[in-house]
């Protein structure tokens, strides 16, 4: 997946030219990777169900990488 940096997005900086993407297969698996990787960092979209039916989250670790969490469950 990828974008360009437009507005209203915040400007690119270190850490914000890539998101890694992770797509559960269920929503408790969604919800144990969130677990895992929410300690300690910054949580820009906490883990709850989009309009899509899914569960999704972003968040920025410690190193300024950004993660995104998603579950295809509705997608199968």
């Amino acid at each position: 997946m990828g974008t360009d940096v437009m507005p209203p997005m915040s400007p690119a900086t270190y850490g914000t030219g890539i998101s890694i993407s992770i797509d559960a297969e269920r929503e408790d698996e969604a919800s144990q990777i969130f677990q895992n990787l929410s300690a300690g960092v910054v949580i820009t979209l906490p883990l709850e169900k989009m309009l899509w039916g899914t569960l999704f989250s972003m968040l920025t670790d410690q190193y300024g990488i950004q993660w995104m969490v998603n579950d295809d469950e509705q997608k199968k």
